[in-house]
């Protein structure tokens, strides 16, 4: 995490600075006030009066400075934790596909708002924080030093209480803080397993007893959230005792100071203020480094979204045949697929049928990478697809998987999914062959979304997205246009008719074949002999687990 304190070292830096002017006029505005104390008590009105002035000045300024020194502290947390955000989406979007499933979407968005959010408040503002107070303590001690060398040796021997007891307020902080992010974690992925299963649970009548069992986790992350406040109020409540007791105890022995003569009464007002100075930042110090070692689990967290793992890619991207050589696939013990050996040649077209379970998906994830615990070699134009750099490598693929995600765009975006149009097939004859142009203009804002009542089945459309507004078939359609306006060298499609009548399976199967000079890959159920034939090779996997070719 320093390394984006280095980054933003500017801010830091200039925040610091305020910080000394802070300190310098918190002094001034000290032993003015001890000045004009002595020359009220003398009778000098004159010299009263202009230190008065000077004390409302040193208020103004200082109150000024710390809205400035305040100002560029928070400029700094915020550059910090954007960059942090940046760098753990930069993962995520560049990882490679067989990463991404290790990765729960939940998880991922709890340590994306919450944790950062945490480390942004206990940690960048911390540590700035810390070593502003450091700043303000040093000084004010050396100024009370000069001031009354006595009350600062009284004040610090009080003060070395509170050392002994900070170290079990920041264990027991830190316990708080890590069971606070295991319940947030957790009731989150509890709750979108449940609503994303929510129609099963309602059709089999079971409403009652998941939602006892999700208000028992919400209580516990409520609890965990509560402990989490509790303590951070508890320690601040502590330091805040500690340091008026010794605070208070210094007043009384400057008083008897004074009583005797020691000192002058604008040297304990002197004195008084400065203790203002340093008692509440020892206080802040304390509970602030018990706020910062309380996200050390947080920060570890971190560590995996931080990490560039390229697995050596150092190879282009050259198209060729696709050569599986003894590949195979175990998954917890049951052999999916084992001696695999099968050339897709470069341009032609193959079908890959077989019953359900036997690997024809694993086959081609692996060959995306999607799925990387695989035996054997995968190579094209004879370089192992492991070593290629993926976004040199998925420039060229376009592949269609079972899980027809649209996002909450337009379908023309959608389909362009922001590339550029230069690079892309044109989209009209596309939309039109998949007959989904009347789908086009459909947005997910609103207002645009009213045209979908036009479909007469006499539904408010104005309140639903275009995820919930298109058909299972829509879906399929939008994605198969999406790799069709692709210019790819590889074709993949898993399933591309699953969802669509019969006439326009046969457009989908027309456009797939003719592809010119394209390897194209079907994954298919359909056995239908005229079908079969229209391809160059079929690749059958049976039961056992065998290639059959």
């Amino acid at each position: 995490m320093s390394l984006y304190i280095r980054q933003h070292i500017k801010y830091f830096l200039v925040s610091l600075a305020m910080a000394f002017v802070v300190m310098g006029l918190n002094i001034l505005l000290s032993l003015a006030m001890g000045n004009f104390s002595n020359y009220a008590v003398s009778g000098q009105i004159k010299e009263v009066i202009i230190w008065a002035c000077v004390t409302v000045v040193g208020v103004v300024a200082s109150n000024f400075f710390q809205y400035l020194e305040i100002r560029y502290r928070k400029k700094f947390s915020k550059k910090c934790v954007l960059s942090l955000k940046r760098d753990i989406l930069n993962y995520l979007f560049f990882s490679p596909l067989y990463a991404l499933k290790e990765q729960d979407s939940t998880r991922f968005i709890t340590i994306f708002q919450v944790n950062t959010e945490m480390l942004k408040k206990n940690y960048f503002e911390g540590v700035l924080i810390l070593t502003s107070l450091s700043i303000k303590i040093i000084g004010s001690s050396i100024a009370l030093f000069l001031v009354s060398y006595k009350l600062l040796i009284v004040f610090l021997l009080i003060s070395s209480f509170s050392l002994v007891i900070t170290p079990f307020f920041k264990k027991k902080l830190s316990i708080k803080k890590k069971e606070h992010t295991e319940s947030s974690n957790q009731f989150m992925e509890e709750m979108t397993d449940r609503i994303s299963g929510l129609n099963d649970i309602i059709l089999v009548g079971q409403q009652r007893k998941f939602l006892s069992a999700l208000y028992q986790s919400d209580e516990h992350y409520e609890s965990a959230k509560m402990n989490d406040s509790l303590w951070d109020n508890i320690i601040s409540y502590v330091s805040q005792t500690v340091g008026m007791v010794s605070q208070i105890i210094c007043m009384i022995i400057a008083a008897y100071f004074v009583a005797k003569g020691e000192i002058l009464i604008g040297t304990m007002i002197s004195a008084t203020q400065l203790l203002n100075f340093i008692v509440p930042p020892i206080n802040n110090f304390n509970q602030r480094l018990a706020l910062l070692k309380s996200v050390d689990t947080v920060k570890d967290e971190m560590i995996p979204f931080l990490q560039k793992d390229s697995k050596n890619e150092k190879l282009s991207y050259q198209n060729g045949d696709i050569v599986y050589h003894n590949f195979g696939i175990s998954i917890d013990g049951k052999v999916i697929n084992r001696d695999f050996n099968y050339t897709f040649e470069r341009g032609r077209k193959y079908v890959v049928i077989g019953e359900s379970g036997v690997g024809k998906s694993l086959l081609l994830k692996s060959l995306i990478q999607k799925y990387s615990e695989y035996t054997g070699d995968i190579t094209i134009d004879g370089f192992d697809v492991r070593l290629m750099k993926k976004d040199d490598f998925y420039q060229h693929i376009a592949y269609m998987s079972q899980d027809n995600h649209l996002f909450d765009m337009s379908v023309e975006d959608n389909i362009r999914l922001f590339q550029d149009v230069s690079v892309l097939k044109p989209l009209d004859a596309i939309m039109k062959a998949l007959n989904i142009s009347n789908l086009l203009n459909a947005r997910s804002d609103k207002s645009s979304l009213l045209e979908y009542s036009a479909r007469g089945k006499g539904e408010d459309y104005s309140e639903k997205t275009l995820k919930e507004m298109t058909s299972d078939g829509e879906k399929q359609r939008i994605c198969l246009a999406r790799s069709f306006v692709r210019d790819a060298d590889i074709y993949i499609f898993d399933e591309p008719t699953s969802n669509l009548d019969p006439q326009t399976t046969e457009i989908v199967q027309d456009m797939m074949l003719g592809l010119e000079n394209k390897t194209v890959i079907v994954i298919s159920h359909n056995h239908d002999e005229k079908f079969l034939k229209r391809f160059d090779g079929i690749v059958r996997l049976d039961k056992h687990s065998q290639a059959v070719l």
